[in-house]
């Protein structure tokens, strides 16, 4: 707290009686909580006759005489009274003691012991009491007008004493005069309220006889170098070494002494003299005072201990986001201490962390070792505490963004939507007042509101809620504003706002101070609108707003948020963001964090506030420092993610834990060591480890009850015994419902399957709730491909991970258009490259020479390397299209921009308006799905693995279809094709991983993020016979390899994934989703599946789950009522995609509109046109050559003739070539096209 001189003058006259008066809140900034204390001022004051009374007074009266002594100026009348002058001296004017306002006492002592012991008291002590006491200290200005505490002030420099005293006659009258205090206007850091310390010696000394020269001799030592040393333990300063020499040279000649008894002092050793009988020695001591210093050392501490409580202790305090994780680290560790510690955290608020972390020299006091913030330290702060004289002591300051929350924008309105959409430029209207209505057209608009809405259900006025004091949340709120759209928020990012007239910032008369006043404020009013963390919110029940968020087809909700790309993102464009934790991350962050493309556009980064030096901290730095650790390692990790945080990258974590191993400790002090769980080396036992094999009974029963808890909920909530819960994208729903209905058709307990379907990194966030212990866990994910390294990487940190191949997937090349183009892999390299910009290309021509394309731009539509369609694209080409063959694919890699969710293509190809606009890669079952219904999109023909005949992903090379249809048989070939794969990659082995050609991990546990069927270093042609459409990959099932979090539905989970990756199901898919889903075959479920399933672990407590074939095995099963049982499978018909040979209505023609059979005659048409273009390259080829025949007829004999007509009759036959990129003179002789007529029919409006 600072306080000016009339200030503190109107305090003690009692002119200012309450702690919120305005003059105090004014000057104070930085304390926000000023405003909310009404208490009374409690003034503790001495008796008379005090020489602090005189400091005080002096200062007052030179400082601020119109407050103090010159009320009534020309008057010389005094009195108690708030309007009259006071007294300057030993003694002054004071009221009579009122409880609770003014209070006398006599000594030193008890004005500390008052100040202390009744809150809200407020008075003056000689400083060195005060602080020793733990008491806060007020900072005021000294006669420079600088703001300072005594302990930041000099107090006795030698200008300051030579100019003060009088020290060339230590007998002069004129010492009378001398009053240092408000002195030195020249000396900015000069302490104003100085006083000396006299001893009052007569002169003449011969009355004493010999003691004379004891007395001088005590007084030299008393201004010796040895007592200045020990003066600070008493809060004393001494007065400089040459002011000390020159008054002892001044005593020496100016006291009279009997002389009879000389005493000397032996500072070194000195022969003879120093054995002398009036002598003191610093050679001679006693036991008692060799083992002074250590018993007055143990001695303090042992006093610390004891007001504190326990030896070790750690405590902190500040943001509300963060408090949950930060308590249950420290349950954690407290419960594996063998030694009894304590940690606390009190949830103040951003701002009051700063405020206090910023009084370093009370940080160390009083023992608040941390604070956590949602932004980092101002500038000016760190400028400060990074500066003489602060960074003698803290020697460096350390921010650590240990995790990242998000701020949510929540409402209390019924609205004729799922959701309430907003963006930028919406939100700055709302906090400007701008926007009033919930009927606002820009609102109304964005949310594709009806007009009748609008007049009725929205018309209602908006009630903007915000923080009334400075905030955290308000620093992100305007961060996003200023970021993302300024020129509507000119006002730029603060922690505080003088909101519009509009804005809100009270509820029921009591203003919004934290975010559980704002969930208040909002749950109770109707049509309110406000800001609030989500790691608080997402708990409340209120409803939040989905963003319009650049990079993201659909608004972005909260709960889909990825936080971790936040800071992902903000790195790529500033590489050296949170690089340095001792920097000024004010500065370096800015505003980089919000509004990034594709993520959510208001993070919430949580920083410890901590000094480099933590000796000052004694026992407690190393408990701190272990406390910090413990929050950066994994397991904190998952700490992060439980209480709704998302963890740093580990790059950042990486950066901290560095920087915080720097830290300086108090030497001899403990440190702090780990044991792992089921680690038992005997460094568990020790004092200072903490063991992960050791838990209080309270922690344990406490986690025990909590889980159980849970549990019940889960049961209750859904009323079965067994619950699976599985994520997969929209492109594997077909699969994910086949599994189901099986599975819960098939059971012989109630089992129910809960699929959901999400983005891919959305299902891999959704299974780490698994890891981290949810109650609503999602068992298995399907996902296409396998987890991105980097996902992998996130999750296998916390948990051992399994993925295994659950299906075969062709991947198409789709555009809208006439059916029949064709690609080679050069010209789809080409396109990849961005080498061929338009349908007209000459490559594209070439590929298809009876086909005139218009010059249209091609638009590639592909989710990039982290798609795993817009992956096998990629192998593809690099397999079929070597470097040497086709200079395209030298260094190829997919493009970055411009990208497109995968699960959004085949949405973006329908609804271009005209045909041959884009290209897309995405699994060929899309073109079955909804959104391709009736628009005309087409599959790309590729050219077969072994004849290089052009096919579409639906077609067989052969161009035979069996009377059964295609489907069955294009999906035994790409099974063969596999098959054939993995028998032949058996044989390229050259590690003990006998799948090392397909860059698979060694540990089936392990990254599987560089498998690959279509890898290029062996070429997909080497390795299978099967004639097949060379596009395809792999969609894995994803799940934890530790079953046993998952109780009782453990092994209901392995056995999932053992049906589903299964000899059985196999043949399902292909009868029900084939070619589009194809089932393993039993070379892949042997070299994957099986060991995959090995590596999951149930608990050998429980009853493992069965398949049988049929319900006369169930009873010999281990547990007859866990079994699944073959023979009950459901039939197929509800699940079977359009085209699939099981699919009941493929004859069948929708004609529930026009518009339907326009279409479909619309394609029909198409087909043929495809087919008669087929047909005519065939016969334009023929007739070229029997013309060639003719002319050689007429000039060779008949021999020539009838080689010209065997020539003829050869080519009309199909031809067989090896595959590879050609050479454009040869590239249409070496290939054929498959029959048009063996194109895969499918349903109805598809046909």
């Amino acid at each position: 707290m600072y306080l000016d001189p009339c200030t503190l003058g109107r305090i003690f006259r009692g002119n200012i009686s309450t702690w919120n008066d305005p003059a105090i809140v004014s000057l104070n900034p930085d304390l926000p909580d000023l405003a909310t204390m009404s208490q009374a001022i409690r003034i503790v004051h001495r008796n008379p006759r005090s020489s602090s009374t005189y400091a005080l007074t002096n200062y007052l009266s030179k400082a601020c005489p119109q407050e103090w002594n010159a009320v009534n100026p020309g008057s010389n009348i005094t009195g108690a009274g708030p309007n009259n002058n006071r007294q300057v001296g030993t003694t002054t004017n004071w009221p009579d003691d009122t409880p609770g306002r003014w209070q006398t006492v006599e000594n030193s002592q008890q004005m500390v012991e008052q100040i202390a012991a009744v809150p809200y008291s407020f008075g003056y002590v000689e400083s060195g009491q005060g602080l020793l006491a733990g008491l806060q200290e007020v900072a005021i200005s000294n006669a420079n007008g600088t703001r300072l505490v005594s302990e930041d002030a000099e107090v006795a420099s030698e200008a300051f004493i030579n100019e003060q005293f009088p020290l060339s006659d230590l007998g002069n009258a004129s010492w009378i005069n001398v009053n240092p205090v408000f002195a030195s206007p020249g000396n900015p850091n000069q302490w104003p309220m100085t006083l000396g310390t006299y001893f009052y010696v007569y002169q003449n000394l011969t009355f004493l006889q010999q003691s004379g020269g004891l007395l001088l001799q005590f007084l030299n030592y008393m201004l010796s170098d040895d007592v200045a040393a020990i003066m600070h333990e008493y809060g004393f300063v001494p007065l400089p070494s040459s002011i000390r020499k020159s008054i002892v040279n001044s005593l020496n000649t100016t006291l009279v002494i009997d002389s009879s008894v000389k005493w000397i002092t032996e500072l070194a050793t000195t022969d003879i003299v120093g054995q002398g009988n009036f002598v003191f020695s610093k050679r001679r001591d006693s036991y008692l005072m060799n083992t002074m210093a250590g018993l007055t050392a143990d001695n303090s501490d042992a006093k610390r201990t004891l007001m504190l409580g326990d030896a070790y202790q750690v405590h902190g305090s500040g943001s509300f986001v963060s408090a949950m994780m930060i308590r249950q680290a420290m349950q954690v560790l407290s419960g594996r201490a063998r030694v009894p510690i304590s940690m606390t955290y009190r949830a103040v608020g951003s701002i009051e962390a700063q405020a206090e972390f910023s009084d370093y020299r009370n940080m160390y006091k009083s023992y608040n070792h941390f604070k956590v913030a949602d932004m980092p330290l101002d500038s000016a702060t760190w400028t400060t505490l990074t500066s003489q004289p602060a960074a003698a002591t803290t020697v460096a300051v350390l921010q650590l963004p240990i995790a990242v929350s998000a701020l949510g924008i929540y409402y209390n309105k019924a609205l004729p939507s799922a959701s309430l959409t907003l963006n930028c430029a919406l939100l700055a209207r709302l906090y400007t007042a701008d926007l009033s209505s919930w009927s606002d057209p820009d609102l109304v608009s964005l949310n594709k509101f009806s007009e009748f809405a609008a007049q009725t259900l929205l018309n209602h006025t908006v009630t903007v809620f915000a923080m009334a004091q400075p905030s955290g949340p308000t620093w992100a709120l305007t961060g996003y504003l200023a970021k993302a759209c300024g020129s509507a928020w000119p006002t730029g990012q603060r922690t505080s706002v003088s909101w519009a007239s509009g804005v809100t910032t009270s509820y029921q008369g009591s203003p919004i101070v934290t975010p559980d006043d704002m969930l208040k404020a909002i749950a109770g009013t109707p049509n309110s609108i406000g800001y609030i963390p989500a790691t608080l919110g997402s708990t409340s029940g209120l409803a939040s707003a989905q963003f319009v968020v650049e990079g993201v087809s659909a608004p972005l909700r909260l709960s889909k948020a990825n936080l971790t790309t936040v800071i992902t993102q903000a790195r790529a464009t500033s590489s050296g963001l949170f690089s340095n934790v001792t920097a000024d991350l004010m500065a370096n962050v800015g505003l980089s964090l919000y509004g990034l493309s594709g993520t959510w556009p208001m993070p919430m980064v949580q920083y410890v506030y901590l000094y480099r030096n933590l000796s000052g901290y004694g026992y407690s730095g190393p408990l701190l420092r272990a406390l910090v650790e413990y929050l950066l390692s994994p397991e904190g990790s998952q700490l992060a993610s439980s209480a709704g945080l998302a963890p740093m990258p580990e790059p950042i974590q990486a950066t901290m834990r560095t920087a915080v191993s720097l830290s300086i400790l108090k030497t001899l002090t403990v440190v702090w060591g780990s044991e792992p769980a089921g680690t038992y080396d005997g460094s568990g036992s020790g004092l200072y480890t903490f063991s992960a094999n050791r838990l209080s009974y309270e922690a344990q029963a406490l986690s025990a009850l909590q889980q159980d808890v849970a549990a019940v909920k889960g049961r209750l909530a859904l009323a079965l015994p067994v619950t699976l819960r599985v994520a997969c994208t929209p492109g594997i729903l077909g699969l994910t419902r086949l599994l189901q209905r099986d599975l819960q058709d098939m059971a012989s307990t109630s089992v129910r399957i809960l699929d959901e379907m999400l983005p891919a990194p959305n299902s891999v966030t959704a299974l780490r709730a698994a890891i981290t212990g949810s109650s609503a866990p999602t068992h298995l994910v399907v996902h296409p491909g396998p987890l991105l390294k980097a996902q992998w990487v996130d999750l296998a940190r916390s948990a051992a991970i399994v993925q295994t191949p659950v299906a075969i997937r062709p991947v198409a090349v789709v555009y809208k258009g006439v059916a029949g183009l064709r690609l080679s892999a050069c010209t789809l390299a080409k396109i990849i490259r961005g080498d061929v910009r338009f349908w007209d290309d000459a490559s594209i021509q070439e590929d298809n020479p009876s086909v005139t394309l218009a010059r249209g731009a091609i638009s590639l539509l592909q989710g990039g390397a982290d798609d795993a369609d817009a992956r096998a694209v990629l192998e593809y080409v690099l397999s079929a299209a070597p470097a040497g063959n086709c200079s395209a694919t030298s260094g190829l890699k997919l493009p970055t921009t411009n990208l497109v969710p995968n699960e959004d293509i085949i949405a973006r190809l329908a609804a271009t308006e005209n045909s041959y606009t884009a290209l897309g890669f995405v699994a060929a079952a899309g073109l079955v799905s909804e959104a391709a219904d009736g628009a005309g999109l087409q599959a790309v023909k590729l050219q077969s693995v072994a004849t290089n005949t052009y096919v579409t992903p639906m077609q067989l090379a052969s161009g035979y279809c069996p009377p059964a249809g295609c489907a069955d048989a294009v999906s035994k070939v790409y099974m063969a094709a596999v098959e054939d794969i993995m028998a032949n990659s058996l044989k390229v082995i050259s590690s003990p991983n006998k799948l090392d050609a397909l860059r698979a991990p060694l540990d089936y546990t392990g990254d599987w993020s560089e498998f690959s069927l279509l890898s290029a270093c062996c070429g997909i042609a080497a390795r299978t016979s099967a004639d097949v459409y060379p596009i395809f990959r792999f969609d894995f099932l994803v799940g934890l390899a530790d079953l046993t979090k998952f109780g009782d539905d453990g092994p209901a989970v392995r056995a999932a994934v053992e049906y589903a990756t299964g000899a059985h199901i196999a043949d399902r898919i292909n009868g029900a989703l084939g070619p589009y889903f194809v089932g393993l075959g039993e070379r892949a479920r042997a070299a994957l599946a099986v060991p995959a399933l090995a590596a999951m672990v149930t608990s050998p407590d429980q009853s493992p789950w069965t398949i049988v074939a049929s319900s006369t095995e169930q009873a010999g099963a281990v547990n007859p009522a866990a079994t699944i049982v073959i023979s009950r499978a459901p039939s197929l018909s509800g699940v079977a995609l359009p085209g699939a040979a099981l699919y009941p209505y493929s004859t069948t023609v929708n004609t529930s509109s026009a518009g339907d059979i326009q279409v479909i005659a619309q394609q029909a048409a198409l087909s043929a046109i495809s087919d008669v273009r087929t047909d005519q390259d065939r016969l334009d080829l023929v007739y070229n050559i029997g013309v060639a025949a003719l002319v050689l007829a007429l000039v060779l004999s008949l021999t020539a003739l009838v080689l010209a007509v065997i020539a003829l009759a050869k080519i009309r036959s199909s031809t067989r070539t090896t595959g590879g990129c050609l050479t454009p003179a040869t590239k249409y002789e070496a290939h054929t096209d498959a029959p048009g007529n063996v194109e895969m029919q499918v349903a109805g409006s598809r046909a």
